[in-house]
This record gives structure tokens, C-alpha cells and sequence, in this order.
């Protein structure tokens, strides 16, 4: 699909390494990610499990691409120790697991003041109009 893109790097892509992460933060989520830096990687989503916060960090402090993580946080509380510990730059709530659309809207207001974006998996109607309506959605 990419080579059809003229030209490639018009065309993002984003690596989802879910669910639940498979990949440790050294040898693993490290080393997958600088691979993943020679293209228009858009993000590289949850590549360490979501209990492994200090993972996360050093692989966010490692990497020159976008770590998107939160899909399976549930509270703004989760949301706040990922970006205070720098372990995201794109922060994902699940708006059904969350707390709804208003707790989502305060996990983009958390992430905003930060200066990291929000975005969500597009499954469920409730992600497209929380998608469609939080300012600091990053949208590929």
C-alpha cells in the first residue's frame, strides 16, 4: 500500500504494536522504533505493556516518533502519571472505558496542557464524536 503513495511520505503510517504492548523497552520497542523512524511514522502506539510506565518513558526519551499510549488507562489520574512521566506524546482514552465523553474531555484538557495531542481508536461512535469534538485531536 505505501509504495502506491507518490510520493511515500505522503502517506503516514501508524504502528500499533497493541494490544497490551508486546515489546520490551530495550531491545524491543527501542530497537522497533528506530527502524520505524526512516518512515512517515504518524505515531507507534502502546509498543509496551501499559503496567510498564518507566518502559514507556525511556522508550518516549529514545525515540524521535510519536508514542501514543492510554487505551487502556482508566481514570484522568492514569492519564496524568503517563505524561508527568513523559511516557507519551499522543495520549489515547478509550471513551467507554474512561468515563465518557466529559472525563474524556478532561484527559484532552490534561494532555493539551502538556502540549501532547489526544486521539482514539475510531471504532465506536462514541470515539468519532469525541474525536470530532476535542480541539487537541491529532488526526494523520
Amino acid at each position: 500500500m505505501r509504495s502506491s503513495c507518490r510520493p511515500p511520505s505522503a502517506c503516514p503510517i501508524l504502528v500499533s504494536a497493541s494490544p497490551a504492548g508486546r515489546l520490551s523497552a530495550g531491545d524491543g520497542a527501542i530497537k522497533v522504533g528506530r527502524m520505524l523512524e526512516h518512515y512517515n511514522t504518524f505515531h507507534f502506539e502502546e509498543p509496551i505493556p501499559f503496567t510498564d510506565v518507566d518502559g514507556m518513558a525511556q522508550s518516549a526519551a529514545a525515540l524521535d516518533i510519536p508514542l501514543a499510549a492510554g487505551e487502556q488507562q482508566h481514570t484522568r489520574y492514569d492519564f496524568k502519571e503517563l505524561l508527568v512521566r513523559g511516557a507519551a506524546d499522543i495520549v489515547q482514552p478509550d471513551v467507554t472505558k474512561c468515563g465518557g465523553l466529559s472525563e474524556g474531555k478532561k484527559i484532552a484538557a490534561l494532555a493539551d496542557a502538556f502540549g501532547k495531542y489526544v486521539t482514539t481508536s475510531v471504532g465506536l461512535a462514541a470515539h468519532l464524536h469525541y474525536w470530532a469534538s476535542t480541539p487537541p485531536a491529532a488526526r494523520p
